[in-house]
């Protein structure tokens, strides 16, 4: 779930809206299916540090590094590069909601 709000901070793409960020993604992600680009989450490097007001729980900070691969048919995935994140994640009528994203130290 993208919260309406969402902002993407990223070092080689510049800022982006939900708007912006659903529209590169159709057109990189999704644009050929003979030639996929995949994130992998390097599950070591993963944080999660819970966020509270006056003890309740609102949300979350998720840190990360992930690794780039092209995936194609009948071949094994090519690692293309790597990149650290982190999401702020809100929790809004028992959903969690991405709503921050940075995305950075690109290789």
């Amino acid at each position: 779930m993208i919260h309406k709000d969402l902002v993407l901070y990223h070092d080689r793409g510049g800022i982006q809206d939900k708007e912006t960020f659903l529209e590169n993604t159709r057109k990189n992600l999704c644009s050929d299916s003979n030639k996929k680009p995949i994130h992998k989450v390097r599950k070591e490097s993963l944080e999660v540090f819970p966020l509270y007001n006056d003890g309740v729980l609102y949300g979350v900070v998720q840190n990360g590094i992930h690794d780039f691969y092209i995936r194609e048919p009948n071949k094994e995935d090519k690692h293309t590069g790597t990149a650290k994140f982190t999401h702020v994640y809100l929790l809004e009528n028992k959903e969690w909601i991405l709503k921050e994203v940075l995305s950075f130290d690109h290789h």
